[in-house]
This record gives structure tokens, sequence and C-alpha cells, in this order.
């Protein structure tokens, strides 16, 4: 009897952890919020995202006549100070809403120049030991490196730092330079780290 019971409770604990791995990975693949799942959340400033890609859409780029050079297919950042780096992934959007993966970071194109290519980014993610775990180190001046298509890297300086709680909108200056606008959230604390990278 015993033995039945043994093999009753193994095969429950077995489907149960394959239902677990089935639902999750359905919830990447298929970009579905499924209950009890946890391969991706809900991003907590739905606001924050929203309002820095309405600001962005209407940037004034450059009349200069050289096209932008194309940053596609992002993959990582990189902050040599902090030794710090995250995997890039496209933005996740599920019925409106901004999603993400706890493990990584998410790139909006935000704007385009006359030819069509991409010019500034926002890329977002959370507090995390998993992404960045000491936001509040970054700091104005430091190198970030951003690595795209075909190995290829691209180095950006921070030039504004902000510290704002969920609900307030990122506001950043805008310049002719390249930017990639960095949001760190913290949902415990309710404030998330506003970074703004130029281009250098």
């Amino acid at each position: 009897m015993s033995g039945i019971l043994s093999k009753t409770a193994l095969a429950s604990v077995t489907f149960l952890f394959t239902a677990f791995v089935f639902v999750n990975t359905y919830e990447v693949v298929f970009n579905r919020d499924v209950a009890f799942a946890q391969s991706i959340t809900k991003v907590a400033g739905q606001q924050v995202i929203n309002s820095s890609v309405r600001d962005f859409s209407t940037k004034i780029s450059s009349e200069e006549p050289e096209t932008t050079a194309p940053l596609d297919g992002l993959n990582q950042i990189t902050i040599p100070a902090l030794t710090m780096h995250v995997k890039i992934e496209e933005a996740r959007k599920v019925e409106g809403e901004w999603y993400q993966r706890p493990s990584v970071a998410h790139a909006i194109g935000l704007n385009k120049d006359q030819y069509g290519t991409t010019i500034d980014y926002l890329l977002y993610t959370s507090k995390s030991w998993r992404t960045i775990p000491n936001p509040d180190q970054i700091e104005k001046g430091m190198e970030v490196n951003i690595e795209h298509s075909g190995g290829a890297v691209s180095t950006f300086e921070v030039s504004e730092k902000k510290i704002l709680p969920l609900t307030s909108s990122l506001l950043v200056g805008k310049t002719e330079a390249r930017q990639v606008l960095l949001v760190i959230e913290d949902p415990n604390s309710n404030v998330y780290y506003g970074f703004s990278l130029v281009n250098v």
C-alpha cells in the first residue's frame, strides 16, 4: 500500500512540476499572462513608460542629411564601472499593458528619422539581483555600453539621473545625439530610477 502511495505522490509532483513549466513556457512563447505563472509580470510603472513614449515620439530629429546608424537587434546593456550587464529583448505588451521577463531589460523604439531608422530607445526593467541590483549606484558621467546586431557596441554616457515615484512621468532634456532612456522600477519602494543615456 505504501508503495502505491509513494508512486501516486511522485506522479502528482511530476505532473504539477511539468504543468508549472508548461504554463510558464506558454506565457513567454505566446505572450499571455497566466495566473500562478511567473515568467512574465506586469510592469508597475505603466504611466512612466507610456508618457515617455508619447514625449519622445514628438522629438524633432536633426536636419543633417546623413542617416542615423542602425541600432537594431539590441542584445545587452553593460555598465563597466559596476560590472553590471543585462540581456535585452523586445518590449512585451499584453492587452495594451507593458509586461516584462524578470531577468531581462526590454526595448521600445521611440522615434525614427526621415529614412525610417529608429533613433531613440527606452529600456525598462526591474531592480533585481538578476538584472540591476543597485540602480542607486549608477551616476551621471558613467559609461554605458549597448551591444547590438553583429556584435557591434555603441557607447553612451549617463547625462541625467532621477529617482521618482511610480506615479510621476520621466521628463528629461532632449538632445540632438541619440538617447536611450533607462527605466528601472522598484515596486517594493514605489519608486523608479530614470536615466538619460546620450550617445558619445
